[in-house]
């Protein structure tokens, strides 16, 4: 498998980029662009870790922001990186319009969207995935 095209959005200079939620999102682009889920699982450990610490604390299994923290766990858990990258557009999604934006007065929220994407993917006939989002992210799949 190779991963190509990959490019990400410049956070804003107004965002929180010391944000230990920021940071712990960085971490999982990061080890998803470069096709290592081993990393991200661990980035995603310490996702779960710093969001019990935050005024939100932990979300309940049955919220949008708890099933994406499962999705992507489990995503991460099968070493498919397409599905983890899916999963992991559903956590920014997630984590910008849910838990933390309400109950912690939006600053996780507002720091996170400038690592936001709204990912679509799609498959050509020569297995090569493709995924576009509307910041000017683009992450390429070969498998």
């Amino acid at each position: 498998m190779s991963i190509s095209g990959i490019s990400s959005a410049t956070p804003t200079p107004s965002q929180n980029t010391t944000n230990p939620l920021v940071q712990d999102m960085k971490a999982i682009q990061t080890a998803l662009q470069q096709g290592n889920t081993s990393t991200a699982q661990t980035a995603l450990a310490s996702l779960e870790k710093d969001l019990a610490k935050s005024p939100a604390g932990t979300p309940a299994a049955n919220s949008p922001l708890g099933k994406a923290l499962q999705s992507l766990s489990t995503a991460l858990q099968s070493g498919s990186v397409s599905t983890a990258a899916t999963a992991f557009s559903g956590l920014q999604s997630a984590m910008k319009s849910g838990h933390h934006r309400h109950r912690a007065g939006g600053q996780s929220a507002a720091a996170l969207s400038g690592i936001q994407t709204s990912t679509s993917a799609s498959t050509t006939p020569t297995g090569t995935t493709s995924s576009q989002s509307s910041s000017g992210s683009s992450l390429n799949v070969l498998a």
